[in-house]
Parts: structure tokens; C-alpha cells; sequence
């Protein structure tokens, strides 16, 4: 890795080898549980579509800059997990969320990424019930899995870096302005959920025309409607407050 600091979940990332690793153990009762406590996912550009049916769609602050979906209001409480640790029911769930254990790491001396895993994920701890665990390696060779997860794991870090792409453009046309949201609720707690970044849409419709035509000739302006038209459920999130909590300023 050539940051110092973990991405989003991540407590340990250990290359995946044959041989090395055939006695591990993928368990298929694993919950979400690790996301619990997180109120915003890093999105890849071809999820906005999906993801802007359930969750406020904006962009971090801190480079480099990324798309992230708000699932919850407070900085340590998803409001789409349940005491179980599952998902909510009928519910898009972020691809960097239903990716992990697993990342892409570059190995700058091979100049080809490489497939790690977090080895200390409950997904790899012994099953609790009756789901079976499944192979990553066999005899040194990855199983099916193990393939089906690299091409996930590549095909979702393709579209994540179209994601930052995304934001480098609007970065460069000035279009991102800080936004907070103010939430007061019933209780008399008032929260401020701040950190983001939203398109402007007066900088918007205020783009002379041959930018705005190279914004509609790169394929952005669809992700951009898609992100403003995501502003909506942030009355999703106050919905899913408990009833004596609810009141949006």
C-alpha cells in the first residue's frame, strides 16, 4: 500500500497466495456488521443510478475526491443495518461494501495489482452455523471463487477510478461547493452532518456553453442529475430514525 492509513473497513491487508493461503476459509453466514458503524460509502460511477434510489449521493472533501452514499445521519450509525447485522431488505448495497474482505493493491515492482484480503474479517472466522466455508486455493491454484472475486474486485476498481475521474472534473469546472446538513431532532439533540460536497447547480446552469457541451460529450452530465436528484432521500434517512427522533430542520 502506499498509503499509511487503511481504506474504510480494512484492519490488516495480506496478499492472497497459493499454497500459502489454501487452508483459508471464505464462510458464507458473514454479516455486515463492519459497516455498522460507518455513515458514509466510497460509490464507483456506475452505481449512481442504483444507489441514488436509496441514499443522498455526494462528495468528500478530502483528496483525492470521491462519491460516497450517506446511510446515516450520525458519524458511527448506519441506519440500513439491522441488529443482526444484515442489510436492509430491498435495499441497493454499495459495491465497495459487498467487495470486502477483498481489494486490489498494486504492486509497484510487478506493476500489476494484486488480490488481499483483510485475514482478520469474521468472514474468515470459523462458521457458526451450517453454511458451508468455501476454498480460495486448492493445490497452490485459485478455486472459481477466488476467480470470480479478482474479476469483481476488477471490474469494481475500474469504475471506481471512473468515480474519481468523475470528481477531478468537477473539481476542474468548479462545480463542488461544501454543503452541511442540519438535522434537529425530537429529543432537542441537534446534528450537523458536514465533511461534503455537493454540485452547484447556479455554477451549473451558469457554465458558458462549450463547457457545458464537453461535460455532455465526456458522459458526465447524467452522473450529475443522478447526483442532485439523490438530494431527495435525505428525508429516507430521517425516515429511518427512530419515531421520537424525527424532525428535519
Amino acid at each position: 500500500m502506499t498509503e499509511t492509513r487503511l481504506p474504510l473497513f480494512y484492519r490488516r491487508i495480506t496478499a492472497l497466495e497459493g499454497g500459502k493461503h489454501d487452508s483459508l476459509r471464505l464462510n458464507s453466514d458473514s454479516t455486515y456488521k463492519f459497516a455498522e458503524n460507518s455513515n458514509s460509502i466510497p460509490l464507483a460511477a456506475s452505481e449512481f443510478a442504483e444507489a441514488a434510489r436509496d441514499y443522498p449521493i455526494v462528495f468528500s472533501r478530502t483528496e483525492p475526491i470521491v462519491p460516497v452514499a450517506i446511510v446515516g445521519l450520525k458519524p458511527e450509525r448506519n441506519l440500513f443495518i439491522g441488529a443482526d447485522g444484515n442489510w436492509n431488505k430491498d435495499v441497493y448495497i454499495p459495491a465497495y461494501v459487498r467487495r470486502y474482505p477483498f481489494i486490489l493493491v498494486e504492486n509497484s515492482e510487478a506493476e500489476k495489482l494484486v488480490l488481499c484480503c483483510d485475514d482478520s474479517a469474521d468472514h474468515f472466522k470459523p462458521a457458526t452455523g451450517t453454511a458451508p466455508a468455501a476454498s480460495l486455493f486448492e493445490a497452490g491454484k485459485p478455486t472459481a471463487l477466488a476467480n470470480q472475486i479478482m474479476s469483481f474486485c476488477t471490474e469494481f476498481q475500474q469504475h471506481y477510478l471512473a468515480a474519481i475521474e468523475l470528481c477531478r472534473l468537477l473539481a476542474d469546472y468548479e462545480l463542488l461547493v461544501s454543503r452541511r446538513a442540519d438535522v434537529a431532532l425530537n429529543n432537542g439533540e441537534k446534528l450537523s452532518l458536514e465533511g461534503f460536497q455537493m454540485v452547484d447547480e447556479d455554477r451549473l446552469r451558469s457554465l458558458r456553453d462549450e463547457k457545458f457541451l464537453e461535460l455532455r460529450h465526456k458522459g458526465v452530465l447524467p452522473l450529475i442529475y443522478t447526483h442532485l436528484a439523490s438530494a431527495t432521500n435525505w428525508r429516507h434517512l430521517i425516515n429511518r430514525l427512530p419515531a421520537d427522533e424525527r424532525t428535519l430542520n
